[in-house]
C-alpha cells in the first residue's frame, strides 16, 4: 500500500528533504487520485499535480524533495516540491 509501513514512516519522518519518490499513476488513481487514462499529456500531468497537491491523502508525499510519477512505459512527470 501506498505510504504505509515502517520504511515509509522512518524515510519521511527522517529524510523527506532529501528523498525522491517513485510512484506509478496507477498507485495514485488506487489511493483516490483522479487520473484519466489515454489523455493528453499536458492534461495527464495538470491532472496528476491537481490531485497531488489538493488530495489530503497526499499530504505526506508533498514533503519529500521530488515525486516522480510514472505513466506505464510511456512517460513520467517529475516534480520538485
Amino acid at each position: 500500500p501506498l505510504m504505509e509501513g515502517e520504511l515509509w514512516k522512518h524515510v519521511h519522518d527522517h529524510h523527506a528533504a532529501r528523498t525522491v519518490v517513485v510512484l506509478t499513476a496507477d498507485e495514485l488513481r488506487a489511493t483516490g487520485g483522479r487520473i484519466s487514462r489515454g489523455l493528453s499529456w499536458e492534461r495527464a500531468a495538470f491532472e496528476t499535480w491537481t490531485a497531488l497537491a489538493h488530495g489530503p491523502q497526499f499530504q505526506p508525499l508533498l514533503a519529500c524533495a521530488w515525486i516522480v510519477v510514472t505513466y506505464g512505459l510511456e512517460g513520467a512527470l517529475v516534480a520538485g516540491t
